[in-house]
């Protein structure tokens, strides 16, 4: 009897070992982690925005609004500091030189990017406006004054106007643009008083309370 019953136990043992290693080999379902989801969603809502901002509509009937108005207040503040210029639609002009402001001078880029990236976080409604009142108007503010460093330059450095233009400053622009993005999620993410901390889960959504 104690030989049948040690050949029992012996067979248990190894059913239940059987089950674990199975439950163990067991193929879990993939998931699509929610860093992927916000890339794949950032990346669809830029070509969306991209497709509308390269169309004729946009160039015709709000580029040239947009331009313009910066080309106003790029003109505002040069007068200010003593540089006669004026401006007619979007080019800014003096009795030494002009630019003209077109797609891709404009900043829209950068914001709109900015813009989606906060858009797509999944945080409060408070938190979002805020970094779009604040960022947008910032970065905003920074294409201008990226336009009257262009104008100064082809002015006064005209060896330097292809490398702002083209290379140099597009590219500071959109670093800037990461890192005001970059300043806002980790003021976003601080927890506020008397709420848990926001942090980053399994599936990589932001979770708040």
């Amino acid at each position: 009897m104690s030989k049948e019953r040690q050949d029992k136990r012996k067979k248990n043992t190894f059913s239940s070992d059987e089950s674990i290693n199975k439950m163990g080999m067991q193929k879990q379902p993939i998931s699509f982690s929610g860093k992927w989801k916000y890339v794949v969603v950032f990346g669809i809502s830029m070509m969306a925005f991209l497709y509308f901002y390269y169309s004729y509509f946009y160039e015709s009937n709000i580029l040239v609004y947009i331009n313009g108005f910066q080309a106003g207040i790029a003109s505002f503040v040069l007068n200010i500091f003593g540089n006669d210029t004026s401006f007619t639609d979007s080019i800014l002009s003096s009795q030494k030189g002009s630019i003209s402001i077109s797609r891709g001078c404009d900043g829209i880029e950068p914001i709109s990017m900015f813009i989606i990236a906060i858009m797509i976080v999944p945080l409060s409604i408070r938190k979002k406006i805020s970094g779009l009142l604040v960022g947008a108007l910032t970065l905003l503010a920074l294409n201008i004054i990226r336009i009257i460093i262009l104008f100064l330059a082809s002015i006064h450095a005209p060896s330097l106007f292809d490398f702002l233009h083209i290379h140099g400053g597009y590219i500071i622009f959109m670093i800037i643009t990461l890192v005001v993005w970059l300043l806002w999620l980790n003021w976003a993410l601080k927890p506020e008083e008397g709420s848990e901390p926001n942090i980053l889960i399994g599936n990589s959504k932001l979770a708040k309370k």
